[in-house]
């Protein structure tokens, strides 16, 4: 299978300027439900930075009026008004952080939910074509970066730009002349700051990306531990996740380099703003063309107008920084599952187990086909084996009768109704699984049989592992069923943690058991034991199994030969025998290395 990545732009410059934005407004739908909540903060935000604005206000009449009239009743008036200001802007910020908190954690839980909710609607064939680390990855970066975004940015950036457009409103209205001083630092900051801007902005893509592969490699190192200890290979990877980790650092020291290069920049253009603005303040001053205190004032709002405009500027940036850091993540929530459901699907009264192949082909490429013209029929309660050497297309047939793919030609059907037309849900009830490689997770024994079933009592529990010949080994484990087993079941053997999946299987009860040699990792007397516990519980349901050892389906109603996913012979055990054909040379060839064993 090739290996596939979650597509999106190398290099920012890729992204023109409108599909930014509409990356971006994606970004925001998240606070779609919380609009009330939202604009209640920018009501918030506006009454804050009115009330601190008018601060500089009350300096001038005092500077003006009350000091050299000594009028202390009018001083005390003065003092009440901005004590009652300054309450405004101590309770109006209260209630601000508190919406913001709000709706940034129901924002952020949203968010989460919903990458959970795509990743489950990729379906099984996502999985195989992308690593889980790469998945993982998301998490780490493309989500955070969109929560920094929410969180962070956003109420910073609308903050500061209504802070910034009252700010300027009230200097204009004490001088309109001195309010345009600050054009010129505005323009010199904009001659060279636009590089720092564009410089800093790659560092962060590469930085994102070096941060993915890192993340990847992390977790590698982390899920192979008992594979690189036993090959004695932990200098090997802990080498290979030093020299990312290396690389990252580098790429991260040259990032912030340039953002300070950036700030420092923008400070320059400050000063120098200032120093103009003195310059023709002293003469609006002495030309009597301002006062004193409407001066005083003036100084005071260019400051904040200026750290405002630096702040909000800043942010900006960063933001920007963090959206390309998300285009992985929005290509993510955009892709569309391999396997569809329909809008409408029949629903089948009772599976009967009827499955049908007509003309299947199939290949995980479109360059070549792992299945060929494949035409099988299975009756309801019909136990077929499939068997064949190994990568000629039997577990691609499982996962065409499991719909975890579509055949790119042909049709599936299940009891006469073609797979595409039935729900996800009912064919996943219908069918149970127990694969060559079993997941299991890192409860108790319980919790992994009881997958199968939610709703399952105790003594069903217990009757199943008993089935699936697990109930003799699980009561010798230090807490029997409450046993916690490790993440993966790692604490229990092979065999062991197949019982258990075959036992959850049991529990489930489907009308459709699918077993990609299932028993091959239990010895002779074991995998007897299950085969016929198997056999009496699953007697009249369709059986479908990858078989690892033909000695073990010689009663199976029907076997099918693979080879290069093409159907070479069908038929039951001895009549495949008496043709001394493709079944008869496999069986040969497995009597030749059991002897050779």
């Amino acid at each position: 299978m090739e290996h596939a990545t979650i597509k999106a732009e190398n290099q920012h410059s890729t992204i023109d300027k409108p599909r930014l934005i509409k990356i971006y407004w994606w970004t925001l739908r998240f606070l779609k439900p919380y609009k009330v909540l939202f604009a209640t903060s920018l009501f918030l935000g506006l009454m804050i930075a009115s009330a601190q604005i008018s601060m500089p206000k009350f300096i001038q009449v005092l500077v003006d009026d009350v000091l050299p009239s000594n009028d202390l009743s009018r001083y005390r008036e003065i003092l009440v008004v901005l004590t009652g200001v300054i309450a405004i802007v101590i309770i109006s910020t209260i209630l601000k952080h508190l919406t913001d908190r709000k709706v940034q954690e129901w924002v952020a839980g949203d968010m989460q939910i919903g990458v959970f909710q795509k990743m489950r609607s990729l379906g099984y064939s996502f999985y195989e074509k992308h690593p889980v680390g790469e998945i993982f990855s998301l998490f780490h970066t493309e989500v955070e970066a969109i929560q920094k975004i929410n969180r962070k940015y956003l109420p910073t950036i609308i903050q500061y730009a209504i802070t910034f457009a009252v700010t300027f409103i009230f200097m204009a209205m004490l001088n309109w002349q001195l309010s345009l001083v600050f054009i010129p630092g505005i323009l010199l900051y904009y001659l060279i700051g636009p590089y720092f801007e564009r410089k800093s902005a790659d560092y962060a893509k590469k930085l994102a990306d070096y941060h993915a592969e890192l993340n990847k490699k992390q977790y590698d190192s982390i899920s192979a531990m008992m594979e690189l200890r036993a090959y004695g290979q932990e200098k090997w990877k802990l080498d290979q996740l030093l020299e990312q980790d290396r690389k990252t650092a580098a790429i991260n020291v040259v990032y912030f380099k340039l953002i300070n290069y950036r700030g420092a920049f923008r400070r320059v253009a400050v000063y120098f703003s200032g120093v103009l603005m003195f310059v023709c303040g002293y003469f609006f001053v002495s030309e009597e063309l301002l006062t004193v205190g409407e001066f005083i004032a003036f100084t005071i709002l260019y400051y904040k107008v200026m750290f405002d405009l630096t702040i909000l500027i800043t942010n900006l940036t960063e933001q920007r920084v963090l959206l390309y850091q998300t285009i992985r993540l929005y290509h993510f929530m955009e892709l569309a599952p391999d396997v569809k459901e329909v809008d409408h699907p029949n629903v089948l009264h009772e599976v009967r187990g009827g499955i049908e192949l007509q003309n299947v082909r199939f290949g995980y490429t479109s360059s070549s086909d792992v299945v060929n013209n494949i035409n099988l029929s299975i009756q309801p309660g019909e136990k077929v084996a499939l068997v064949g050497k190994s990568g000629h297309g039997k577990s691609s047939l499982i996962k065409l009768i499991s719909r975890f793919y579509d055949p790119a030609y042909g049709a599936v059907y299940l009891d006469g109704v073609n797979l595409t037309q039935l729900s996800l849900k009912q064919l996943r009830e219908s069918m149970g699984y127990v694969f060559q490689e079993t997941y299991l997770y890192g409860g108790t024994v319980k919790e992994n049989i009881q997958f199968g079933n939610e709703s399952a009592s105790e003594d069903d529990i217990v009757a199943a592992a008993t089935a699936a010949s697990a109930h003799k080994f699980i009561m010798a484990l230090p807490e029997g069923y409450d046993t916690v087993i490790g993440e993966r079941g790692n604490k229990l053997s092979g065999g062991q943690r197949q019982r258990i999946a075959i036992a959850r299987m049991i529990l489930k009860n489907p009308r459709i058991i699918v077993l990609d040699e299932a028993t091959s990792a239990l010895d002779h007397e074991n995998e007897a034991e299950v085969k016929k516990a198997l056999d009496q519980l699953f007697k009249d349901r369709t059986i479908i199994a990858v078989a690892h050892r033909i000695s073990t389906i010689q009663d199976f109603d029907k076997i099918v030969v693979v080879e290069n996913g093409e159907i070479a012979e069908v038929g039951t055990y001895d009549s495949l025998l008496e043709r001394n054909g493709a079944f008869y040379q496999l069986l040969m060839g497995e009597k030749r290395d059991a002897t050779n064993a």
